[in-house]
């Protein structure tokens, strides 16, 4: 589990002239993003699924600053829809959540144009300012959806369970 580091604290004064300044002792607070982890971490290889992406420190400023990429545990660079790195818009949901649409598989490639596999981890990594990523290697896996050729009670399995 990773440990909470605590923020850095800023007292802010304003002042008009320079040299007087407020007296309200307010502080800000000032941390980087931190992932935790991402809901589901399994997702279909065929299509997006909606990803939360969970931690502290996430702010809004604007939705155009909320970036996610999809790299591997190596730090091997991932291109996506013929853009490399792989960053796509991420959606703030609160200041522990941010939401962001999935790669289907098919789409990701190494930066050789290469595909990835089916075993590979995809590293999720977020920025909420000025392009600069987190780094946890916080991972999702894709799996093969099943596909139902022919389902009907009549079946029953050797356990005798109905479907």
């Amino acid at each position: 589990m990773p440990q909470y580091v605590k923020p850095d604290v800023m007292p802010v004064e304003i002042s008009f002239n320079g040299e007087d300044f407020t007296n309200s002792n307010l502080t800000y607070n000032f941390f980087d993003p931190f992932l935790l982890s991402i809901v589901p971490p399994i997702v279909p290889v065929s299509r997006s699924a909606i990803l939360t992406l969970k931690g502290f420190g996430f702010v809004q400023i604007d939705n155009q600053n909320i970036l996610v990429k999809f790299t591997t545990a190596n730090n091997g660079e991932l291109s996506c829809n013929g853009q490399s790195p792989c960053v796509v818009p991420g959606t703030f949901v609160d200041q522990n959540n941010i939401s962001v649409s999935s790669i289907p598989l098919s789409l990701l490639t190494y930066k050789n144009g290469t595909a990835v596999s089916l075993l590979q981890e995809v590293v999720v990594e977020l920025s909420v300012f000025n392009n600069v990523f987190t780094n946890e290697k916080i991972a999702i896996k894709y799996f093969v959806e099943p596909t139902y050729h022919e389902l009907s009670q009549a079946s029953v399995p050797k356990n005798l369970q109905f479907p």
